[in-house]
């Protein structure tokens, strides 16, 4: 009986100790885990794994980073020749080197996420900017003076900044503001994701595209997917019974409905690496693009309300302008201008989700370019402040490009290489002869010349 109790004890014994092997083990994984990936908060039925047989694919599509800024569709695009020319470029232009200045500066300003806590009130947050300003000088290479950088300093900026990135999205439907200042902060955080991904793969061109699929739950890629999945929550609403701003029956939605479906689109492209199981579409960046592009053809061209009448941005061709005013024009372009060249990067010219080629769009951007004043800000009218956007048109067409920082804001990484591209290449500014009446009969402008 002894000896059965004594062999009874040592299997306990090491039991004991072969457990408490397995649970150190368990939490040094935890800890190490929790320090690659810190905030870092899990969907309830966790992060689908990514399956490249469904990602997105549709003839002529142009996959590969960068999707978000450059213009990729230059004939003879080659990234690094660009990269180096915008380093040119911003030494020789006194308004790029100030422009690009204020980033740089803004980078200094710490090392350290904490001092930049994520500020619910900012619009876009102050650390979703932080992060894309620190991909974007990581990627260009070069401190304000023009002299290299410390590339480990700015990388591990662009860590720290995705290691304290909150993504906890808003609760209920009508918080219109909150959910404004989320989608702002989405274009931001994917933009520096695109950015810090292209630097990567620049650096190290035998890695994969989707090199970083499926590493971890809380990777830095399955953050972005995991604020991709609850900014479609918010936007649409949770099942088929909810709704969101983007497609609300009866609720306000326009420069909302359009910002917030900018940002979709932007996530389905940058993150269309790979798919999802049918089972889990809410987090497939094909239903991305399709609620994103279905959202935009409505609040752009129908406008439909349940009861009420429809409530369109603008005509069926567009000439009718922007009608919430010019100053709510160009706050909705601060988020569907990159949606615009992030699916031009992508999608083949003629493909339905390309609003960079829609004529429709062109037309509102004609009729804003046509009513700005002989000082190049944009005249008050429809609930708009005295314009402070007048510039942002040319992160899409160079020919709007007046000269100005005026509205860009956190889209002077947009702004810098969109006119360095345009003189890379060889494009030029539209010019208009003024005229001494213009008639805008789509709009109902009348324009008197000087």
């Amino acid at each position: 009986m002894k000896q059965i109790n004594a062999y009874s004890a040592f299997i306990c014994n090491h039991s004991t100790i072969c457990f408490k092997v397995v649970l150190c083990l368990f939490l040094l994984l935890t800890s190490s885990t929790k320090s690659k990936a810190q905030s870092c908060r899990k969907p309830f039925f966790g992060v689908p794994e990514e399956l490249v047989r469904n990602r997105h694919k549709e003839p002529e599509m142009a996959y590969g980073h960068p999707y978000t800024i450059f213009n990729k569709r230059y004939s003879d695009f080659y990234l690094q020749r660009e990269i180096d020319s915008i380093q040119k470029t911003i030494q020789l232009d006194g308004n790029l080197k100030i422009f690009y200045s204020s980033i740089v500066n803004y980078c200094n300003t710490t090392d350290e996420p904490e001092d930049l806590p994520p500020n619910r009130s900012a619009d876009p947050s102050e650390l979703a900017v932080w992060a894309k300003y620190n991909a974007f000088v990581l990627l260009i290479g070069i401190e304000a003076d023009g002299s290299p950088i410390n590339e480990e300093v700015y990388l591990n900026r662009v860590y720290s900044a995705f290691n304290a990135m909150q993504y906890e999205g808003i609760s209920g439907n009508s918080e219109l503001g909150k959910l404004i200042k989320y989608a702002n902060s989405t274009v931001c955080w994917i933009q520096a994701y695109d950015l810090y991904k292209t630097y990567k793969l620049l650096k190290e061109p035998d890695l994969q595209s989707d090199y970083d699929r499926n590493e971890w739950e809380c990777s830095y890629r399955n953050k972005m997917r995991s604020m991709a999945w609850q900014l479609r929550k918010d936007a649409w609403g949770e099942n088929f019974l909810d709704f969101g701003t983007v497609n609300h029956p009866t609720g306000w939605k326009k420069n909302h409905g359009v910002i917030a479906a900018s940002a979709m689109a932007m996530c389905a492209v940058v993150l269309n690496d790979a798919g999802v199981r049918k089972i889990r579409n809410k987090w497939s960046p094909i239903k991305w693009a399709e609620k994103s592009n279905e959202g935009l053809e409505d609040l752009f061209f129908t406008g439909w309300h349940a009861i009420t009448r429809n409530v369109p941005l603008t005509s069926d061709d567009g000439t009718a302008g922007y009608n919430e005013g010019p100053n709510y024009w160009t706050y909705t372009l601060q988020a569907f201008a990159p949606a615009m060249i992030t699916a031009n990067n992508m999608y083949s010219t003629h493909h339905d989700n390309n609003w960079y080629n829609d004529d429709r769009i062109a037309n509102i951007c004609e009729w804003y370019d046509r009513i700005r004043l002989t000082n190049g800000i944009a005249p008050t009218y429809d609930d708009s402040r005295l314009n402070d956007g007048s510039n942002i048109q040319a992160l899409i067409k160079p020919q709007y490009d007046y000269g100005t920082d005026k509205g860009l804001d956190y889209l002077l990484p947009d702004y810098i290489v969109s006119v360095c591209q345009a003189r890379l290449h060889g494009t030029k500014k539209a010019t208009r002869v003024p005229e001494a009446v213009t008639r805008m009969d789509g709009s109902g402008n009348i324009i008197l010349g000087t």
